[in-house]
């Protein structure tokens, strides 16, 4: 069974489209940082590299965030429209619509309680 970042995509020296990682990895070993193309032929950032399986990184974020980093230059002015568009219509998956919700602190009143007992009640 692939893994969530196994895609079939087309390639180039390919005729059948192929299973591959869909960013990009492994990756190759580099002793010096340069710009090259992804595999939907998108510039990107490719920094020294010494192990083909290491998202870029940056010690400096990492040791002020305290959580891995992916670093991404952006290299093209559409980049930063897609990555907010994708998030801006992006579909909340997490809360309840308002009117489920209501329907379930009505359900969850009790006539000896009180509406913040109901509330409690509810799912976080």
């Amino acid at each position: 069974m692939p893994g969530y970042c196994q895609v079939k995509r087309k390639v180039p020296s390919q005729t059948e489209p192929i299973m591959i990682c869909r960013f990009d990895y492994p990756m190759d070993l580099r002793d010096t940082p340069a710009i090259g193309l992804d595999s939907k032929r998108r510039p990107r950032f490719e920094p020294c590299r010494n192990d083909p399986i290491m998202n870029t990184y940056n010690p400096a974020l990492i040791l002020a965030w305290q959580a891995n980093i992916n670093l991404k230059p952006i290299l093209s002015k559409d980049a930063p429209l897609n990555y907010i568009a994708k998030y801006a219509l992006k579909a909340e998956q997490q809360a309840p619509e308002f009117p489920r919700l209501l329907a379930l602190v009505v359900e969850n009143v009790n006539n000896n309680g009180s509406d913040s007992s109901a509330c409690q009640k509810l799912p976080s």
